[in-house]
């Protein structure tokens, strides 16, 4: 696929996310939030790297080892925080948990928090976010 086929996903995802937090879809939203997340991540890596990852732990592993450690190094925070939404995401489509509102917004900050880092990162790097950057001040005018 594309990179920038990557980065129209992201904001697709995003969209869908507003959606489903307009319409109490919690758990749709979460998954929502954390595509968006890897599209990018997948470019940010493939751009460093050269590399499309198939398994998002791999993917979420060599670019903490590899792109932080190398190209990266004032985010050293940002993997962990990667696998902590990765979790979660995971909690909602494979497990039996459910998220409430109140899940969500504490969700919601971490992806706050990631995503600004991420975008920084991609703009860094000349991918153009503009239309990800559209959905995503969208999304955060959300009020929950």
């Amino acid at each position: 696929m594309k990179i920038k086929n990557y980065v129209k996903k992201a904001a697709i995802f995003i969209n869908e996310a507003i959606i489903d937090l307009l319409n109490g879809c919690y758990l749709k939203a979460v998954s929502a939030l954390w595509f968006s997340i890897e599209s990018l991540l997948r470019c940010i890596t493939w751009f460093y790297s050269g590399k499309l990852y198939e398994s998002t732990r791999k993917l979420i592993h060599e670019f903490g080892r590899s792109i932080i450690k190398k190209y990266l190094k004032h985010y050293t925070w940002l993997p962990s925080m990667l696998n902590q939404l990765h979790v979660l995401r995971i909690n909602v489509d494979h497990k039996h948990v459910v998220y409430n509102k109140d899940d969500v917004k504490k969700i919601l900050f971490i992806y706050f928090k990631v995503m600004d880092a991420i975008l920084k990162i991609s703009k860094s790097i000349g991918f153009d976010v503009s239309y990800v950057e559209t959905n995503y001040n969208k999304l955060r005018q959300i009020k929950m």
